[in-house]
């Protein structure tokens, strides 16, 4: 078995994503598989001689018994003991809050020390309103329930609990007699961030913040709308790409030393190590950070390190910390990307390579050095893009198809915009720097606002984006997988049969997601996402989106917010309804992040903050409107009894949305037939409603008795648990 690491690591890595984000009967299937596989590998000899597939199916096994073991005895006591209500809190604060670009609530990462005067030990976030002034140690005391419901994301942090406090006086904070060691790392953090802001303008600080400290909060929405479409998020996220960068520059730059292996060596771990704590532990940099120490020793003893079995050895070390580490979506970026430039960008790279040949004339030497770097860039970002693209269509369901393109022009800029970046925050600190500082925070500028105009342009192209279909993808890897294993079958390894392979693969995959694209652009996705005691309905198609419903408890729906983060287009209307006083709550949290065109207020509440504040696009009424939706449907909204009801009509399909009180009576006859009905509660005289589909939001009492209020109607009932979508196709 050539690398037992990396086929062990990275299968459960692969096992444990499954197992984390589909439903448990997906568990049940993979198990009994394996068990089979298992059996056929210790009994058949000709594969057990392999070795390989024996590891393989007993890994899946493993990995499957592992996160059912760990979800039983460490995440679910948590849960059931905790999650029963309101209680007082006593907790300390383990990480520098979090103000994140998808909420206008801080997070506030602690370790609970007691709880309704017992003591306990667990994680907790804890979302609040406001920032404020902190330490690492500080003590946090509120009451608050304590809930389950919270991001996939937390659960790879050990965080099983969340909490939302509101009230400024429903928080009481107590300084730390003595600051921990990793507080004067934050402190530091701190300090760096502020010096960016001081000396650069506010996107330039915001991406140096992002590349250097791992905190993207300072990007405008418009810039990270752009940044996403031209498929270049990952530069402002602290990953393998900045560690290797700044890890690189002080090996070599101390290679030169005497004794250079060593003390490169030794000075690049530190540097490793410091980066790893000043970026607040970031996963995608611990899993970049085990890598890079494995091939630093390696170095140190003289020997090559294989960057797949060391990939496999982070993805090891990271499982047996924590196997929910899948809940981060950004790690399993991470992993694919990393899997496929160190599985096949190589090759790729030396086959397109293999006609060049050495030139000894000087004119020549610069055009074919300058070739051969634009080959090894253009392998590096064409199999990184491969290696990710299932976990993008799966989460995402968009594939950016100008990403090579543009990565090809920024990733070699990105170095320079960092040193610079840094040395500019360096200097800030001397006294009598004033005019280097200055100089070089004038060409970090200029590089920053060049990566931010590349961004622009590659966003503004048509179809930068596409959306991808998720079974096309299976379908895809399954022929692709049936292809490489019918070379490996027969034992022909010509280049021949590989190339025609691969390019088969790459041809079935862009043909089928620029097919798919093109008849998806008169879809209209809708999104119902989880809202404990209301509506949360979101509209979108390539022209734009509209947010039609937004009430209900805001930390039970955040998955709007995350939902319109990724949607990638315009930003079109949003109807703030008035059937709780919620909506306004929840309508300033996404428009303290994302701007409308259009905004209907029709909840006022007084006593909350006030939409006005946050956007000039605010029309305040009480009426009835009949919207025309980008050209493609009519939103009729009807405004009866300070409740608002929603009817959507595309093309030939309609949907009526219900506000969580009201009377069918108020609906036009000719509204009260639709294709798709959704309501978060039972209102007066729904029996007059017909429908083909039913989706039942809000709390688990209200969905189940609206199924039972229907149950003995023919149509297709859906209760809504985390997120619900549907594509009207025209």
């Amino acid at each position: 078995m050539r690398r037992p690491l990396a086929l062990t690591g990275l299968t459960s890595m692969f096992v444990l994503a499954v197992c984390f984000y589909f439903e448990p009967q997906v568990q049940v299937v993979l198990a009994v598989l394996s068990t089979l596989g298992l059996m056929a590998g210790i009994l058949v000899e000709k594969i057990r001689k392999e070795i390989s597939p024996v590891v393989f199916f007993a890994t899946i096994l493993l990995s499957v018994t592992f996160f059912n073991f760990f979800c039983q005895f460490a995440v679910k006591p948590v849960q059931e003991k905790y999650c029963t209500g309101v209680h007082k809190v006593s907790a300390v604060l383990m990480e520098e809050p979090q103000k994140r670009s998808t909420s206008s609530y801080c997070d506030y990462k602690l370790r609970v020390k007691e709880i309704d005067g017992n003591k306990a030990d667990f994680r907790l976030m804890l979302k609040y309103k406001y920032e404020i002034p902190c330490d690492i140690g500080d003590t946090f005391e509120f009451e608050a329930e304590l809930t389950n419901e919270i991001l996939e994301k937390y659960y790879s942090e050990k965080v099983y609990v969340s909490a939302v406090v509101f009230s400024e006086d429903g928080l009481k904070t107590e300084k730390c007699e003595r600051l921990p060691f990793y507080g004067y790392v934050v402190n530091l953090r701190r300090a760096i961030r502020s010096s960016f802001y001081s000396e650069l303008d506010f996107d330039c600080a915001g991406l140096a913040s992002a590349t250097l400290l791992g905190d993207n909060a300072g990007i405008s929405p418009e810039n990270a709308n752009n940044i996403r479409r031209a498929g270049l998020s990952h530069i402002t996220v602290v990953s393998g790409l900045h560690l290797s960068i700044v890890s690189t520059l002080f090996y070599k730059l101390f290679r030169r030393f005497p004794k250079g292996r060593l003390t490169g060596s030794v000075i690049s771990v530190l540097v490793v190590i410091a980066f790893i704590f000043l970026t607040g532990f970031g996963k995608s940099t611990i899993r970049a950070a085990i890598m890079l120490l494995v091939i630093y020793v390696s170095h140190f003893f003289k020997r090559r390190g294989d960057s797949v079995n060391s990939l496999g050895l982070a993805a090891i070390i990271m499982i047996i910390s924590n196997p929910l580490i899948v809940g981060d979506i950004g790690v399993l970026l991470s992993f694919s990307a990393t899997f496929g430039i160190t599985a096949f960008s190589g090759k790729l790279e030396r086959f397109l390579k293999s006609p060049l040949k050495p030139v000894n004339e000087v004119w020549f030497k610069f055009p074919n050095r300058l070739l051969r770097a634009i080959i090894t860039l253009f392998s590096t970002t064409l199999t990184a893009g491969l290696g990710t693209l299932p976990v993008t269509v799966i989460f995402f369901g968009k594939v950016s198809l100008v990403q090579i393109l543009s990565n090809m022009v920024v990733i070699p800029v990105v170095p320079f915009f960092m040193a610079f970046a840094a040395l500019c925050s360096a200097t800030h600190f001397i006294p009598g720097f004033e005019n280097i500082t200055d100089f070089v925070a004038l060409i970090a500028e200029f590089i920053g606002k060049f990566i931010f105009e590349v961004a622009e342009f590659f966003a503004s192209l048509p179809m930068s984006y596409v959306k991808a279909d998720y079974n096309f993808v299976f379908y895809w890897m399954i022929v692709s997988l049936l292809l490489f294993a019918f070379i490996y079958l027969v034992r022909f390894q010509g280049k021949g049969l590989n190339l025609l392979s691969s390019v088969l693969s790459a041809l079935i995959l862009f043909s089928g997601v620029l097919g798919y694209s093109l008849s998806d652009r008169n879809a209209l996705s809708v999104y119902v996402s989880s809202a404990k005691d209301g509506q949360c309905v979101l509209l979108n198609c390539s022209e734009g989106n509209a947010v039609l419903s937004c009430s209900g408890r805001f930390y039970n729906s955040e998955k709007l917010i995350t939902l319109l983060d990724s949607t990638y287009s315009k930003n079109s209307l949003m109807v703030v309804a008035s059937d709780d006083n919620t909506a306004q709550i929840n309508a300033c949290n996404i428009l303290s992040s994302f701007d409308y065109e259009e905004i209907l207020l029709y909840d006022i509440d007084e006593n909350v903050d006030d939409v006005r504040e946050y956007s000039e696009n605010v029309i305040e009424t009480q009426q009835d409107y009949r919207i025309n939706l980008w050209d493609k449907g009519t939103l009729s909204i009807i405004y009866r009894d300070g409740n608002v009801y929603q009817y959507l009509e595309f093309f030939n399909e309609s949907v009526l949305i219900l506000p969580k009180l009201g009377d069918v009576l108020h609906i036009p006859e000719d509204m009260r037939s639709a294709n798709v009905l959704i309501t978060c509660s039972l209102i007066e005289n729904m029996e007059l409603l017909t429908f083909d589909t039913l989706i039942a939001n809000g709390d688990e009492f209200h969905r189940l008795a609206v199924a039972d209020f229907y149950r003995l109607r023919d149509c297709n009932t859906v209760l809504v648990e985390d997120v619900v979508n549907f594509d009207i196709v025209g």
